[in-house]
């Protein structure tokens, strides 16, 4: 796990570590996680300072640099073995503070629609290093990449910040802490190059409870009876279940409205390794979210309508096909 985690520390049943990740490198505290410049990160488990930060405004050492070089460190250091990536990113939740401002610099803006315009940039610069090194490793073949953030709208959209970087484009009612939909819903990203179309966009809903039936799906594992979720039925272009090697963090928060980490990425891969591979022993690492998006989609649950104390109802089944993709 690299980022943000929220689950537990390092002496409970909620810590990274006895949740089936055999590496963490990030936070471990939600609060914690509002600075961008804290006193101090984890490593394993052991915590190391950051000297000169103070955990309140700028400071010499820029968390998400050290996060960010982590997560490098580790994937070249697995590319000849399947592994599984989680990596909770918290840019560009507040506080929003960054060690360069970058082209935001010279802006007319005030200082927090700078560093907000340069948190979103930071953002895109980390991904794209992660999936340059992908490239760069030759494991794009083998990778699936899934990306999306905790909610909708950040800003109130007749706020500075909200006109500024247009809140209402969505076309849809609502912000974050909200219960519209503006504040709950957002697309998702899944890249897997040669397995996923370019540009295919699926209308179908989905959420990060997801996430689980999905990876379950790819790697043709069979999961207990009861769990809800949606998950990809695998199209016949897909690789075999035995060439993939996924593994399910046990107890992850699994909430709508959740706000553990900004924004998530879950990258799955078979490394550079030919053979068929085993569940039992993958490499985990913890930082990020989402579920694939394949050509079809069906749902395991039931969903029960909101009723009143005088009033029974049956629980109603989910629809068992969602739409199709579409081009976009």
């Amino acid at each position: 796990v690299m980022g943000k985690w929220g689950m537990g520390m390092f002496d409970t049943t909620g810590s990274p570590l006895k949740k089936g990740f055999d590496h963490q490198f990030g936070y471990n505290c939600q609060r914690h996680a509002h600075s961008y410049f804290p006193e101090f990160l984890y490593n394993d488990g052991v915590r190391f300072d950051l000297p000169g930060n103070t955990g309140k405004g700028v400071g010499p050492l820029y968390a998400q640099n050290l996060i960010q070089a982590d997560v490098l460190k580790w994937v070249r250091s697995k590319k000849d073995q399947p592994f599984f990536l989680y990596y909770a990113i918290t840019l560009p939740h507040g506080t929003h503070e960054i060690d360069d401002l970058g082209i935001y610099a010279d802006k007319p803006w005030p200082a927090q629609q700078k560093a907000y315009a340069a948190q979103v940039t930071r953002l895109d610069r980390d991904v794209g290093q992660l999936l340059d090194l992908l490239a760069e490793l030759k494991l794009d073949d083998n990778t699936l990449v899934m990306l999306a953030g905790d909610n909708g709208s950040s800003f109130e959209p007749s706020s500075a910040m909200g006109k500024l970087f247009d809140q209402a484009g969505n076309g849809l009612r609502g912000y974050k802490r909200a219960l519209y939909e503006g504040a709950l819903r957002q697309a998702a990203l899944s890249r897997w190059p040669g397995v996923i179309p370019p540009g295919r966009v699926a209308d179908g809903p989905w959420a990060f409870w997801d996430f689980l039936p999905t990876a379950a799906e790819l790697a043709g594992a069979q999961l207990d009876r009861g769990r809800s979720g949606i998950f990809c039925r695998r199209p016949p272009s897909w690789p075999a279940p035995s060439s993939l090697q996924v593994t399910k963090p046990t107890g992850f928060r699994s909430s709508r409205f959740s706000k553990a980490a900004r924004h998530r990425s879950a990258i799955i891969s078979t490394g550079n390794s030919t053979r068929p591979t085993s569940l039992s022993k993958p490499s985990v690492s913890a930082t990020g979210r989402p579920c694939a998006m394949a050509p079809e989609c069906r749902s395991n649950s039931t969903i029960s309508r909101p009723t009143s104390r005088k009033r029974k109802t049956s629980p109603r089944p989910s629809p068992t096909l969602w739409p199709a993709p579409r081009p976009s």
